[in-house]
């Protein structure tokens, strides 16, 4: 997994973690959730492009200027403020005082390439606003989500909210418009509630680029169809006896896919079908890397539960290394995911029969697969404890803050009586 290191960017005074499998960030508004998720979100994308099957190798003033427009954080950098991203196949370091830094490739090369999806608070845009298509002013988070729900509503064309909705709702795209079916009433997204408005594009996104998106292959650019033709060519001309072809250099750019080749040439001609499917995959989304801002947006405490079970069971899905970094100010969201690792850490202890009587349970994790932390005065704290699951003073705290002022008002009631 990668590492990150902020230091003094917006109300970021520090953070130094590791990157795990489902990462959570909660605090107030405006205590840095988002800026972390956008810089780790925008690190991981330009390693995404320094890949050879992308080949696009930004330099440190591009990796500067494409953040701050593409995630609008201009105005959050000041002469002390700097960034390290330790990832699989990059380590990215960037210093604002002179916009000094590098972009390095490492020498570990078992990268697995991901499709990476940022989902803003403002999700609802795509389903409030008509015409969106006709929106094309700026070049920042929101406009890709548009286009990521473009994809999906064209991939999806029909898919039940029950999971997470209890009544029988279904989304379906018709003649290039959305509606929801409500009891077999049929309405436009655009007139619907503000809970389904955030919710729809939520959920159809999360299902195409966690699911979907692997049910074909992803297309290539002309650039990216030249590397893999020359690979495939090169593979199929050492398995058939070439000896006019360099070796090591044919090696080298196995390696660069991630791909190790044998010492020898008769092993490659032995194995000729396993290393032409790996050059082939090498290509293809392996994984989804989503970033989540503040999944609660306008829904019922109760969605709210559910929508993390229901995003829990399709992270699982697949057996892929899927990754989630997810901001929020909600207790039912830190409170859900609690039940999903305290699942994950009793599952064993559970009859297999009784397994299924836990609402949770398509969405037991590992709860050493998570990290959750507070930001409190720009810094982190890990409010797990030693098994992972989150401090039960902590989940009060929310309760008891709210419950003292009621209390004390219910002693004047009291004395009414």
């Amino acid at each position: 997994m990668a590492h990150i290191t902020i230091r003094n960017i917006g109300p970021i005074k520090e953070v130094d973690i590791d990157l795990n499998k489902v990462n959570v960030f909660m605090g107030a508004q405006s205590s840095g959730k988002s800026t972390i998720a956008k810089i780790i979100c925008h690190c991981q994308w330009v390693e995404k492009k320094c890949f050879p099957t992308v080949g696009l190798i930004p330099n440190i003033t591009d990796f500067y200027n494409r953040m701050i427009e593409f995630y609008r954080l201009d105005g959050y950098f000041n002469v002390d403020s700097s960034i390290i991203y330790q990832g699989d196949y990059v380590t990215i370091k960037y210093n604002h005082k002179d916009q000094s830094g590098s972009i390095e490739k490492n020498t570990k090369t078992n990268y697995q390439f991901p499709i990476i999806t940022y989902i803003p608070s403002e999700r609802n845009i795509v389903s409030a606003i008509p015409n969106l298509k006709k929106y094309n002013e700026t070049n920042d988070a929101i406009l890709y989500f548009m286009y990521d729900w473009f994809s999906a509503r064209e991939n999806i064309k029909e898919m039940s909210l029950e999971k997470v909705i209890q009544n029988d709702i279904k989304y379906t795209y018709s003649n290039d418009k959305d509606y929801i079916v409500d009891n077999g009433k049929k309405i436009l997204v655009l007139n619907a509630s503000s809970g389904i408005q955030s919710l729809t594009p939520l959920m159809l996104v999360l299902k195409n680029n966690l699911e979907m998106v692997y049910k074909k292959d992803r297309p290539l650019s002309y650039e990216q169809m030249i590397v893999k033709d020359g690979a495939l060519r090169n593979l199929q001309a050492f398995s058939a006896g070439a000896s006019s072809l360099n070796y090591d250099d044919f090696a080298s750019q196995m390696k660069s896919l991630s791909i190790e080749t044998p010492a020898n040439l008769s092993n490659i001609a032995e194995q000729y079908e396993k290393y032409k499917e790996q050059i082939q995959t090498t290509f293809n989304y392996h994984l989804s890397k989503i970033f989540l801002e503040e999944p609660e947006q306008n829904l019922f405490p109760e969605t709210q539960i559910k929508l993390v079970y229901w995003l829990g069971e399709l992270l699982k899905n697949g057996q892929r290394n899927h990754q989630l970094t997810l901001t929020t100010h909600s207790p039912y969201i830190l409170f859900s995911l609690n039940n999903c690792m305290m699942g994950g850490l009793v599952e064993n202890k559970i009859p297999k029969g009784k397994r299924n009587e836990f609402e949770s349970s398509a969405s037991w994790i590992d709860p050493k697969k998570v990290s959750i932390y507070e930001i409190v005065d720009g810094k982190l704290r890990c409010i797990q404890d030693e098994d992972g699951i989150i401090e039960d003073n902590y989940l009060n705290q929310a309760y008891k803050a709210n419950s003292a002022e009621y209390l004390s008002l219910l002693n004047y009631y009291d004395d009414e009586e």
